[in-house]
């Protein structure tokens, strides 16, 4: 793409017929109208960012992939520069995360004794209402689930000290975890990409698993190659939607964990330094190298 003269403020000389044939071009890379104003630019480039990533596409068309990366990267900086991508006046667009319906049905769900089952346990000696009660319980939080827009539900087993010996302990809580999830996944047909499943914990007073809802935030960062931060107004955007709620940052890899969690670190530090302070974080194998933020949905 060639350059274009931009007029002191971003603005370019001349109505839009007169604009210059390289802006032109970078509307058409995009894919939006002539003329478009910066949503409509945001939205486009960081769709095609995340389809057109060269770790996306098989090995042999990497190079073409890459020319093509770099061709959208080229369009939209020209047409930030040309003031199609200009900052919006203070707070004209914050990215709230979607409503999810209020009030997780059920924030812990109790298991009978030394038991991971979600069904009725020691092969039918556990009392028939107790077990129906547990399955009930899993139900609402499925039927809660399902109803909610972009919801990662958190799932961590408990086990008390006095349930099962020292080196079961670990063992039950982690199992719990996995056999609610499993529940959710088998008998209630949720998505298994709507779990994440955190280490079990043994020793605290209770013993079942406890749920945490967190809700996508609708902004994801994309990595230039081998790169460790993205875009600052994405950063921006994460920060004033999570307004002081803990947030979830995922790093999603093709395979370089070691580049993942560097960059981890990195954008942490950022979202840190934007007021952010409750960040937990992970990696996690995917597609396309992207980071992707949550925000701890609201309590009932």
């Amino acid at each position: 793409l060639a350059q274009v003269n931009v007029c002191p403020g971003g603005s370019i000389p001349g109505a839009l017929p007169a604009m210059g044939a390289a802006v032109a071009d970078a509307y058409a890379v995009l894919g939006v109208q002539l003329g478009s104003d910066r949503a409509a630019v945001r939205r486009a480039y960081r769709s095609l960012a995340l389809r057109c990533h060269p770790d996306k596409c098989a090995p042999a068309r990497r190079a073409e992939a890459e020319a093509r990366f770099k061709e959208i990267g080229a369009a939209y900086e020209l047409l930030s520069a040309a003031g199609a991508a200009a900052p919006p006046p203070p707070r004209s667009r914050p990215r709230a995360p979607p409503a999810a319906p209020r009030g997780l049905p059920e924030r812990r769900i109790w298991f009978a004794r030394g038991s991971a089952s979600v069904g009725r346990a020691y092969r039918g000696l556990e009392g028939e209402e107790l077990a129906r009660e547990r399955q009930e319980a899993f139900d609402r939080v499925a039927q809660w689930l399902g109803a909610s827009d972009d919801v990662v539900l958190e799932v961590r087993g408990y086990c008390l000290n006095s349930e099962v010996p020292l080196k079961s302990r670990d063992a039950l809580a982690k199992a719990r975890g996995e056999k609610a999830v499993q529940y959710f996944v088998t008998k209630c047909s949720l998505a298994s990409d709507a779990f994440r499943t955190l280490p079990g914990t043994a020793g605290v007073e209770f013993q079942g698993v406890e749920f945490v809802a967190f809700t996508r935030i609708d902004v994801d960062g994309t990595f230039q190659p081998d790169a460790l931060g993205v875009d600052g107004e994405v950063l921006d955007d994460v920060a004033q939607a999570c307004r002081g709620a803990a947030a979830v940052l995922e790093i999603h890899h093709g395979g370089n964990v070691q580049l993942a969690r560097a960059r981890l670190a990195a954008v942490r530090r950022s979202l840190q330094d934007r007021g952010v302070t409750a960040v937990r974080g992970r990696v996690v194998r995917g597609e396309v190298e992207v980071a992707r933020f949550y925000v701890q949905a609201a309590p009932g």
